[in-house]
């Protein structure tokens, strides 16, 4: 009796996550804290002064696929701030 070989062929998918656009999709810094832990990401945060609203992400270092254990860094306006005045104003205090 001769035994016909089952021939089996395994499929597997190219399933992977990739990273959102923080950006465009205006995702919250505590949202991207929760993100970074969930992918186990070393998260950077780098602020950058802005005439408009503290607070917004404005670039992120990192698109495509998700690898879990690199860096990432995202960099987060801060409000603009204003001179402070100089009491030192090299006027003639009559000496």
């Amino acid at each position: 009796m001769r035994k016909n070989p089952t021939k089996i062929t395994l499929y597997i998918p190219d399933a992977y996550e990739l990273y959102p656009d923080f950006v465009g999709e205006n995702w919250k810094v505590d949202d991207v804290k929760k993100f970074a832990e969930k992918y186990n990401l070393t998260l950077e945060i780098k602020y950058e002064a802005s005439t408009g609203a503290a607070g917004k992400i404005i670039k992120q270092s990192r698109t495509g696929k998700i690898v879990e254990g690199t860096s990432l860094s995202i960099t987060v306006t801060k409000k603009e701030e204003a001179p402070k005045p100089d009491n030192n104003n090299n006027q003639d205090d009559g000496q």
